[in-house]
């Protein structure tokens, strides 16, 4: 019965081809460029360090800190606990977790902008599963 689903399902539309992998990861590389390179990324980072650095620690960004190696340990310290919470302010404080939302929302938007033809295909493909579900869930 599985089979026969998922045959219902199938529009033709491969997700899983080689082109299609291909398109995925060249969008997830400049969508990623773009927000690295975004300013209000970069000074919501340099806000975030500058927070950090003033209880003594000298991350410059919150991936530094995340890959600190004294937190590669099944416990978790007090002082990673110190580190955390001084993290999350830091974060609210440096406005770090909106700026890189509103980087990433504005990469993405200009990616789809400059390849129409392919947020076109997606969208096409998109709406031809959402039909064949609902096909089967009228059956």
């Amino acid at each position: 019965m599985l089979a026969t689903r998922q045959q219902q399902l199938d529009t033709g539309v491969d997700l899983e081809t080689e082109a299609f992998n291909e398109m995925a990861l060249r969008a997830e590389s400049e969508v990623a460029s773009a927000v690295l390179a975004d300013s209000r990324l970069r000074t919501a980072e340099e806000l975030w360090a500058q927070c950090m650095s003033g209880a003594g620690l000298s991350y410059s960004t919150p991936l530094e800190a995340f890959g600190d190696p004294r937190w590669a340990t099944p416990e978790v310290t007090d002082e990673e606990r110190r580190i955390a919470m001084l993290d999350a302010q830091c974060r609210i404080d440096s406005d770090l977790d909106a700026s890189t939302f509103e980087a990433h929302r504005a990469a993405v938007e200009a990616w789809a902008t400059n390849n129409p033809t392919i947020v076109g295909d997606l969208d096409g493909a998109d709406e031809a599963m959402l039909a064949a579900a609902r096909q089967v869930l009228e059956d």
